[in-house]
């Protein structure tokens, strides 16, 4: 059985996630986060409106479609542990209806084999503290049923990390590159958050970092891909076997 799953990178306001859906059928659609605060000069009422469309896309397709939590979102339910630079200067998620109905409708992470798709990727540091406060975790999608809170806000090793460079930073704050040396093993990372080069989906294995295209991947990994409004990514998933490319937006 052939199961098809496409990837969006950080939405940040825009829409060409809608494209994609009318060009290309998947079994499963995964967004990565942050719906707010624009790279582009979208305005607050036109990303608020496009995170809605998601919102309804989602509610239509319940069992299709999967939308993680980035650090942007956090930031704007105005969490003080999650103030972000640049802020999204509205309140719209601080009312208390639609942080619920946010809250109700989206995850920390979701996991398919081997593959863990987050915002920002989970660090075997940080996976052992979040262990350690709550005991009752004990695999990834556990993480799900835990409310938001200080730890899954930026959470630095000590005062020199500015960027989130340290291995004790959140799924929704972790740079790739220190992820890549606290990666729980055998587990193929599928992440946003940071921008990759020129706009291509990267994969890093090790110390190699490569444009990803079209390849069979079964061995631990980080595939990058906060790409939009230029790429997204279908996995492509029969008899065990995982094919990751990625593709241009129509």
């Amino acid at each position: 059985m052939t199961k098809k799953v496409i990837v969006f990178g950080d939405i940040h306001g825009r829409d060409c996630w809608k494209k994609v859906i009318e060009n290309f059928n998947a079994d499963l659609y995964i967004f990565l986060g942050d719906y707010f605060t624009s790279r582009e000069l979208i305005s607050v009422e036109d990303q608020i409106k496009n995170y809605e469309e998601i919102l309804k896309f989602k509610i239509e397709n319940p069992d299709k479609v999967i939308m993680n939590i980035g650090n942007h979102d956090t930031e704007a339910m105005k969490y003080y542990w999650a103030e972000c630079y640049p802020q999204f200067c509205s309140t719209y998620l601080q009312e208390s209806d639609n942080k619920q109905f946010f809250l109700d409708n989206t995850q920390w992470c979701y996991t398919i084999d081997n593959i863990v798709f987050s915002h920002a990727g989970i660090s075997e540091v940080w996976f052992n503290n979040v262990i350690a406060k709550h005991p009752e975790v004990k695999c990834f999608d556990d993480i799900n049923n835990l409310e938001p809170s200080e730890l899954f806000g930026f959470i630095p090793a000590g005062s020199w990390d500015y960027y989130g460079n340290s291995n004790t930073q959140s799924l929704t704050w972790i740079r790739p590159e220190t992820l890549k040396n606290c990666k729980i093993k055998d587990t193929i990372y599928v992440v946003g958050h940071t921008r990759t080069i020129n706009d291509n989906i990267i994969i890093q294995k090790d110390c190699n970092i490569s444009v990803l295209k079209k390849e069979v991947i079964n061995d631990s990994c980080i595939i990058q891909c906060d790409t939009l409004p230029k790429q997204f990514l279908m996995i492509t998933i029969e008899d065990g076997i995982k094919t990751f490319e990625a593709l241009n937006i129509p």
